[in-house]
């Protein structure tokens, strides 16, 4: 019989290469500050409880996947606080290949634009997830066996294809991944604010002032970072830059 699983939330944090080829996942027990010393799952006494991914456990990850690599990688990251924190990038840095280079050369998904370029968010979880959840999950061990066999049954081709979707293949040319990209990008100003758009451009000129979005009061205008290399002319994104 399949079970669901216990109360217990554990992380599994899948790495791809762009190539498809395997890193098997990196595991994160979760620790809760009232569970029974019998489960396991209490924190020492002075620390805290593990939730999830903190800058302690980034360093056990990059000692995880630096095994795999023997030539120079480009690392790409979200932006969650473990990632972009300075002892991290630091810690995956200073790992080097056979032959003594820099191992990793740490990159970030610009804000907001995981729905192109993140292979994880799109199709590589939820391959896995179709997998695992057909697994019993009741205990850490089981969650641990589960993963394994569910990351084995997702394909090394289905991973290379997905990366290749979101642009990680340097075989496509970067005009084409370009306008690939473009057409996923909702950069037309819909038909029934253009009326509006004159009214915007007068407040973002501070030509007139709107109750509760008075620019003057520490709000700064932005534009939409999706694409924080291009420049936005007010309806749609004109120009794209490498």
């Amino acid at each position: 019989m399949k079970t669901s699983g216990d109360r217990f939330r554990d992380t599994a944090a899948l790495t791809v290469r762009a190539d498809g080829k395997d890193i098997p996942p990196f595991f994160i027990k979760g620790q809760v500050g009232n569970a029974s010393i019998a489960s396991g799952r209490r924190p020492k006494r002075g620390e805290k409880a593990v939730g999830g991914m903190n800058v302690a456990l980034m360093k056990k990850y990059a000692k995880h996947i630096a095994y795999y690599p023997s030539e120079p990688s480009l690392l790409l990251l979200d932006r969650a606080s473990s990632h972009t924190s300075k002892k991290t990038i630091a810690e995956l840095e200073d790992y080097l290949t056979p032959d003594g280079q820099q191992m990793f050369k740490v990159m970030f998904i610009p804000p907001k634009a995981a729905f192109l370029v993140s292979p994880l968010d799109n199709g590589v979880i939820a391959a896995f997830k179709q997998h695992f959840y057909g697994y019993d999950r009741s205990t850490f061990e089981l969650k641990k066996s589960a993963a394994k066999l569910a990351w084995d049954e997702v394909s090394n081709d289905a991973i290379k294809n997905i990366c290749s979707e979101c642009g990680l293949d340097p075989d496509v040319p970067l005009s084409t991944i370009r306008e690939k990209f473009e057409r996923n990008v909702h950069g037309i100003l819909p038909e029934k604010l253009e009326p509006h758009l004159d009214l915007f451009e007068q407040w973002k000129a501070g030509a007139i002032v709107i109750d509760g979005a008075d620019l003057g009061r520490g709000v700064q205008y932005d534009r939409p970072a999706q694409l924080d290399d291009g420049t936005l002319d007010g309806i749609k994104w004109i120009e794209w830059k490498g």
